[in-house]
């Protein structure tokens, strides 16, 4: 499930058996769409205290480098499994 508003891209992600279904917002509708992260991997963290964002509850985020002021995402292989933890 994607869905956008003018700042937050809302997303159901996959963390694998162990941490199973999470929804995310992430603030990056600035400079993407959600088509950009529908079937794609990135980092995320999910050990965080749910936060309420415009009536909604994220349950963690995604990890971006900031480029001159412009979140660019962070792909991550297909081959690497859903839920594997980033040390």
């Amino acid at each position: 499930m994607l869905k956008s508003s003018v700042n937050l891209i809302k997303v159901r992600v996959d963390f694998g058996k162990d941490y199973g279904e999470k929804t995310i917002l992430t603030g990056i509708a600035k400079w993407y769409k959600p088509e950009d992260l529908k079937d794609k991997k990135f980092i995320f963290v999910v050990n965080l205290e749910p936060k309420k964002m415009m009536d909604e509850t994220s349950e963690g985020m995604i990890l971006c480098a900031d480029i001159n002021g412009k979140a660019k995402l962070i792909p991550v292989n297909k081959s690497i499994p859903e839920g594997t933890l980033v040390r």
